[in-house]
């Protein structure tokens, strides 16, 4: 995991969290996803997009 990454994921996650009205914790796999997402858009190598993943209920 790339300290530059984790600025950018949070921003992301927050930003789509909030982006529809109140917080639902049911969007948290999909916000995280988007950021991954937007990381792996920019061709980055999967040591730096692959560390985040989604362990919930």
């Amino acid at each position: 995991m790339d300290d530059l990454d984790g600025p950018e994921v949070a921003k992301t996650i927050y930003k789509e969290l909030f982006k529809g009205g109140p917080f639902d914790p049911d969007d948290v796999p999909y916000a995280l996803d988007a950021a991954v997402q937007s990381l792996r858009a920019r061709k980055l190598p999967p040591s730096r997009w692959a560390t985040y993943i989604h362990m919930g209920v």
